[in-house]
């Protein structure tokens, strides 16, 4: 058996009942038939088409989730709301110190500073 490329598309069905490759196509026929179709200027040698090769197999990704050590995570029940920008300063230092800050340091400071810090509006 021999591979020919194919130089020209030829119309009707081959003697075995296949179709011709279209312009460009890689046929495998008999050593008979590619010589007569080299000599015809239809076609020209070509080499066998190699098996296309596997395509990598890559490995699922693994999603990992990692949660917070207990004493990083919040506590649903101890979570306080944001005071309103009109509450009391005293409110905001309860708040501040809901969020991990040291109360003394929390009533030093003004109350400008503890709605900037712990999510308020000015």
């Amino acid at each position: 058996m021999a591979w020919v490329r194919m130089r020209h598309y030829i119309s009707g069905g081959r003697p075995d009942g296949s179709q011709w490759p279209g312009d460009g196509g890689l046929l495998e026929c008999s050593e008979d038939e590619a010589r007569d179709l080299i000599r015809a200027q239809m076609a020209d040698h070509a080499e066998a088409p190699q098996p296309a090769a596997k395509p990598a197999v890559r490995e699922p990704v693994k999603s990992v989730i990692v949660a917070a050590p207990p004493e990083e995570q919040p506590d649903a029940l101890e979570e306080a709301s944001v005071p309103a920008s009109s509450d009391p300063k005293t409110a905001w230092i309860e708040y501040a110190v809901s969020q991990g800050a040291d109360e003394a340091e929390a009533a030093r400071m003004s109350k400008a500073d503890l709605q900037s810090r712990y999510g308020g509006r000015l």
